[in-house]
């Protein structure tokens, strides 16, 4: 939920990019089958139409993950936030709110920004990001 989300905060919607990176973040990051992704996505997108607000999300977060895989989540979401090569306000707030509802420190929040930009520069994405 929170992933679709910081692909909704810049323009209130989710693009096909986002949703490719998004679908991509959690297979790798889970070891998912395409059809679970699929469902997962979709049950998100309508999951985040319904939110008044991120804390509950958030809390399943940090009731079942490890502090490692928390913040991998906050990775994740830088994923999804460069998908457009443009990382914005909106999406860096709710990234630094995200991360402290999950209690992701500053430094390691941006030390996973840090990887993915090496990654996106690794990948052949210009290095303005």
């Amino acid at each position: 939920m929170v992933l679709i989300e910081v692909a909704r905060s810049s323009d209130n919607r989710v693009e096909d990019r986002e949703e490719g990176v998004i679908e991509r973040a959690l297979a790798r990051r889970f070891g998912l089958e395409q059809g679970e992704v699929i469902r997962l996505v979709k049950a998100a997108e309508e999951g985040a139409l319904q939110a008044t607000d991120l804390f509950h999300f958030t809390q399943v977060v940090v009731n079942n993950f490890s502090e490692v895989e928390r913040i991998g989540v906050i990775e994740m979401l830088w994923e999804v936030s460069y998908a457009d090569g443009v990382l914005t306000g909106d999406e860096d707030t709710l990234i630094r709110r995200v991360a402290g509802l999950i209690d992701v420190s500053d430094r390691d929040r941006g030390d996973a920004k840090l990887r993915v930009r090496k990654r996106l520069d690794g990948d052949g994405h210009p290095s303005t990001l």
